[in-house]
């Protein structure tokens, strides 16, 4: 079986995010097994060829019906492993350089939530925290509560919510600020708190177990939480509300629902902590309900 280990640590030592690494060890797996089952050898980047590419391509798009985008990922993570293998004079060349990615239409490659839908995960969180009976039940609605509202209307990442102390959290009568330390590409920023935010985080920190912890939020055993705890909150939440979503979703929807509101890109870029204006562009390209509600207002 073919070892990524050095390429991880390359990985690590790029600061790339553990869901960037996660998904180019995942797709590089999945290219080693083809690999060896075609070449009935074991992938190492100094062998592949530019037809071993292409082949792949055709029996990823062919067998497994993946859309161009996703075909994307599987290539850029393959690019990046033999760029890898090039920089660490593992390969001598790039077979991939002649390898052009598949042509995706203008649809956005993201989704976020229309009103209609954060009303109604709102909603479900809500009767969440209403019907708890019991006290650990009735913390984890109110912290699950916070966190949805605060990825909502302050755009965090799930790690960096995860990292976020309190003395990061500065909330005032009629003003609040979020400290996001060392974010994506080690890039802090400062994200402004809305009424929303300030008013769930304000009743989570009056329900919040005293502890020496100093993460924000915690479980109802006073222990710092992960990411899975995070993504099984949203869950559930989703699965009740019957509206498909996940933490990243929440992170677009707060975007779009600034450019709805006339913010303009360069604000909504330093928000996100993008580091190019370009990655923020994706969010003033129309979906399907744009244009539907556009022919909708024709008079």
């Amino acid at each position: 079986m073919s070892d990524f280990t050095e390429f991880t640590n390359h990985l690590l030592q790029k600061d790339r995010s553990e869901n960037t690494i996660n998904s180019y060890l995942k797709d590089l797996s999945s290219f080693a097994n083809w690999f060896k089952y075609s070449n009935g050898e074991e992938l190492r980047p100094e062998n592949i060829t530019p037809i071993d590419v292409r082949e792949y391509r055709q029996w990823l798009l062919a067998n497994h019906g993946l859309s161009p985008a996703t075909f994307n990922r599987h290539l850029a993570a393959i690019r990046s492993y033999v760029n890898w293998a090039v920089q660490a004079g593992i390969a001598t060349s790039n077979p991939l350089l002649e390898i052009r990615s598949v042509k995706t239409n203008m649809q956005p490659k993201v989704r976020w939530l229309d009103r209609k839908e954060q009303l109604a995960i709102l909603r479900k969180a809500e009767e969440f925290v209403q019907n708890a009976r019991t006290l650990s039940t009735r913390h984890r609605a109110i912290r699950n509560r916070s966190m949805m509202v605060l990825m909502l209307n302050s755009g965090i990442r799930l790690e960096e919510m995860m990292n976020l102390k309190l003395e990061d959290v500065d909330i005032a009568q009629r003003s609040g600020t979020l400290f996001i330390r060392n974010g994506k590409g080690m890039r802090s920023r400062v994200v402004p708190l809305n009424a929303d935010a300030r008013r769930y985080l304000e009743n989570w920190f009056e329900f919040r177990s005293n502890s020496d912890r100093r993460e924000v939020f915690l479980s109802p055993n006073r222990k710092s939480i992960g990411r899975r705890t995070i993504q099984d909150a949203l869950q559930r939440i989703s699965d009740f509300s019957h509206v498909e979503f996940s933490p990243h979703t929440l992170r677009h929807t707060f975007a779009k629902n600034l450019i709805d509101s006339g913010v303009g890109i360069e604000k909504v870029a330093m928000l996100l902590g993008h580091s190019s204006i370009e990655t923020t562009r994706i969010y003033t390209t129309p979906s399907s309900q744009d244009l539907v509600r556009a022919v909708e207002g024709i008079l």
